[in-house]
This record gives C-alpha cells, sequence and structure tokens, in this order.
C-alpha cells in the first residue's frame, strides 16, 4: 500500500451568511479565503454550514453565484466537504453544490456520514464508509485502497429535534422525547462514528459539524434558538475521539478550553455585536495521525467602532456642556480609519446637543468608512413630594428637597431657605425691591439651578 502524504493539512471555514444585503464584504472575505487556499495548498476544506443567511436566497443572485464560484474554485485545489447548517439559513440550498465539477469532489452533507480521503498523484479519492464490513478483514468496507487513506472525515450537518424523531429511540414520534433522550441518539452517533474512525489507525480523524457545544464564547448579538436546537456537551464529541473537530454556528472563533476543537467563526463582523471578535479561518495542520498546529489566518474584514456618551450624569450647562460633549466625542485617540463607526449618545430631555452633522464630519475626516449616530432621551424625573403638613415655605422646601435627594452646598441652602423666609414674612414692596436686585445678581454670577417638582 503506498504511504499517504507525511504532513497533510486542511483549511477550515463556515458561517459565510451570504445575503444580498451583505454581498460586497462577504464576499470580499471569501475570495480571499480561495486566494489563501491556491497559496497553502491544503489537502481538504471543510465547510462548517451556513453559507447562506436565509434558505430562500434565489440561485440567479449574486450571492449564490459567488458561492457556487467560490466552491468550485476550492475544488479545483482539494475536495471540498460541506455540512449543512441551521434549516433558516441554509435549509437543503447547499445540497446544489454536489453538481459541480472541478478537480476534486464536493460533498454535501445532509445526513450524518463518513468519508475515507486518500491521495493519488494530485487527485483525490473519496470513499464513503459504509457501514458493512468487508469479510476478508472485518473493517468497514471502503472499497479497494491501494493507497493508505490522508484522512478520515465525519460530517455531521445541524441535526434537528425533528430529524431525531424519526430515530427509532424515539418509537416512531409518538413519545415525547426530552433533552437527555437526545442526548443518548448523539453520543452513539458520534461514539459509532469514533469506533470506524479507530480502524484506521495513524490516519486523522477529522469531524465537523454545526452545533452549539456548552461552554462556547457567543457574541452578544447572536441569536440562538433555545429549546429548538440541540446543545452538545464537550464530552459527547470527544466521544467520537477526533483528531480535530471543525465546528460551524458559533460566530466567535476559539478554541473550546485545551481540547481539540474549534470554532472557525464567521468570516466577517455581521453586526456591531461581533465588534471585538477577530474573523477569518483555520488552518489544521497533521504529522502521523496526529495534531501539530492550528493556525488561525484573518480576514480582510470590515472594522467596526462602537461609542458611547451618557451625558445624563454631568450637572453643566450652556458652553461648558458643549465643551464636555465635543471632548468626550473627538475622534482623536481613537481608531478611526476605515471603521464603521456607530456612536450612542444618552441625554436628558430638553438638552439641546450640539450639531450633529459636524461631528460627523469629524469623523469621515479622521479616515472613517461610515458614521452612525442614535441619540436617546431620558426624561426628567419628577417627583410629587407631600408637604401639605408643612406649616411655612422653608419647610416645604426642605421637604421637596429631601425627596428629590438634591444635595446642593449648606450656603445655597441656606440662601434659598432665607428667601423663602422673605417671602412669607416681608411686606410686598419689600419683596419686589430685593427681587430687582435678585435678578441684577443672576446676570452678573448664575446661581444654581432651583429644585425641579412638583409641590402637592
Amino acid at each position: 500500500m503506498i504511504k499517504a502524504k507525511y504532513k497533510p493539512t486542511i483549511l477550515h471555514t463556515g458561517d459565510w451568511h451570504f445575503s444580498e444585503k451583505n454581498y460586497e464584504e462577504v464576499a470580499k472575505c471569501v475570495r480571499f479565503i480561495v486566494d489563501a487556499a491556491r497559496d497553502r495548498k491544503p489537502d481538504a476544506i471543510i465547510v462548517a454550514g451556513d453559507l447562506t443567511d436565509s434558505m430562500y436566497l434565489r440561485l440567479d443572485t449574486k450571492s449564490a453565484k459567488q458561492i457556487a464560484e467560490s466552491i468550485k474554485d476550492m475544488a479545483d485545489i482539494a475536495p471540498v466537504f460541506i455540512c449543512l447548517g441551521t434549516l433558516t439559513h441554509d435549509g437543503k440550498s447547499p445540497e446544489i453544490l454536489r453538481n459541480i465539477s472541478g478537480e476534486h469532489p464536493v460533498i454535501v452533507s445532509s445526513v450524518p456520514e463518513q468519508y475515507i480521503v486518500c491521495d493519488l498523484d494530485g487527485r483525490s479519492l473519496v470513499e464513503k464508509v459504509e457501514l458493512l464490513s468487508s469479510p476478508e478483514s472485518g473493517k468497514p468496507y471502503v472499497g479497494y485502497l491501494a493507497v493508505e487513506p490522508s484522512f478520515c472525515i465525519t460530517l455531521i450537518p445541524a441535526l434537528s429535534k425533528v430529524f431525531l424523531m424519526d430515530m427509532e429511540h424515539f418509537k416512531d414520534g409518538k413519545i415525547e422525547y426530552t433533552d437527555i433522550a437526545a442526548a443518548h441518539v448523539l453520543t452513539d452517533i458520534f461514539r459509532g462514528f469514533g469506533a470506524v474512525a479507530r480502524n484506521f489507525p495513524d490516519v486523522p480523524h477529522v469531524m465537523t459539524s454545526h452545533h452549539t457545544i456548552g461552554g462556547a464564547l457567543v457574541s452578544p448579538t447572536q441569536k440562538l434558538k433555545t429549546g429548538h436546537e440541540i446543545e452538545l456537551s464537550k464530552d459527547q464529541v470527544m466521544s467520537a475521539n477526533p483528531t480535530v473537530a471543525c465546528f460551524g454556528h458559533i460566530h466567535h472563533a476559539q478554541q473550546i478550553d485545551d481540547l481539540p476543537i474549534f470554532y472557525c467563526g464567521s468570516v466577517t463582523r455581521l453586526n456591531h455585536g461581533e465588534t471585538d471578535s477577530n474573523k477569518g479561518f483555520y488552518i489544521h495542520s497533521f504529522e502521523e495521525g496526529s495534531l501539530t498546529g492550528s493556525e488561525f489566518v484573518e480576514t480582510p474584514a470590515k472594522k467596526l467602532l462602537d461609542i458611547s456618551v451618557d451625558l445624563t450624569t454631568e450637572d453643566v450647562d450652556g458652553d461648558e456642556f458643549d465643551l464636555l460633549f465635543r471632548l468626550k466625542l473627538a475622534p482623536q485617540g481613537k481608531d478611526v480609519s476605515g471603521a464603521h463607526v456607530k456612536i450612542k449618545i444618552k441625554a436628558r430631555v430638553g438638552v439641546v446637543l450640539p450639531s450633529l452633522t459636524e461631528i460627523k464630519k469629524q469623523y469621515t475626516g479622521a479616515g472613517a468608512a461610515s458614521v452612525d449616530i442614535a441619540v436617546s432621551r431620558i426624561p426628567v424625573m419628577t417627583v410629587v413630594c407631600d408637604t401639605s403638613e408643612a406649616e411655612t415655605l422653608p419647610e416645604k422646601i426642605r421637604l421637596h428637597a429631601e425627596a428629590t435627594d438634591v444635595n446642593h452646598p449648606p450656603d445655597v441652602i441656606s440662601e434659598i431657605l432665607d428667601k423663602a423666609a422673605m417671602l412669607e414674612t416681608q411686606p410686598h414692596e419689600c419683596v419686589l425691591k430685593n427681587a430687582g436686585e435678585w435678578m441684577q445678581q443672576e446676570v452678573s454670577q448664575p446661581q444654581s439651578p432651583v429644585f425641579q417638582g412638583t409641590g402637592a
């Protein structure tokens, strides 16, 4: 038997999420991956589901044509293995990619299955592992192999609970299954494939799947359908005895603990919830059947920048407020160049903000690709205070200040209470005379803001 390649490699990508809305951005990143594959020349390419953002993507769209073109280009480099993603994203649409004719086969898996990959002088022989054993060896039958396999590849697409209802464990779907029952079925699937893979010693067992694994880090804005999707445990995955497990579905690229379980993540930042998430793909390397390295290669994903400014905590107004606003929003000191900037401003109702158009100009002038500003207005709280039992105006003011938690300096409080006492005790003519003097003082030196609220 001819020996397999000594140090094979696999390219691991997924979660492209093509749509007409994000076509240019996703196409840019996927083309980058194809170019990297031409340069790296991997021995197999894994696409771990969710090629499209909607199962209803039309075949005559730019996105569908780009997917087909990219898979064709990949198939001219190495055999391509695609496992279907979630029903709402991929549906069954990627199955049409089986018809692509390249230098190497394109495998699209809609059910759990396993393949052996052999290299025949630059061309790949891909044989499906049958569960029947050959009579001579008792090992799984994969046809006549004159060449030692380079890989054993297991594909487990996104399995819904509807799929599991068709299995024998659920007795024709009539019993009310639980997550525990689903876990037993999946554990049997993983263990079964692991047992078959052990029949090919010193051959890397590469598993790819599109599921959530408990403990994986999820981007804040990625919505997982709790109750509908099946969550795997790390122990379940490792029961398949994979040399490396190449997962899709979670958009945040990561390795799970120190285990050989990897999420490639989405190829670009799909929204501002993924601002701090690196985007790219993995190159997994092997030697003598063992994983020797996993290199993460970043794509030219768009850069996102989030800026939040809370102006409701600042007790300033006028020119001071304008200056504070501009200082907090100034692009200086921020990594603005080429970024899609999203600014969130929180301000009280009635507060006049400086020109937002001018702020946008500052950011675009500093190199921002786009600027989006959203303003949230926070109403000023009106406190109803029962002052009916207070006998004097100063006492009413004191009660109101306590209810609104006003914290003025003692000299200011004393001045307010003195003026309130004068209003109650001084003659009308004297009050008017003093009011004129107060107004002159207000012009020359602004006083502290009055208490806000409603007295009962």
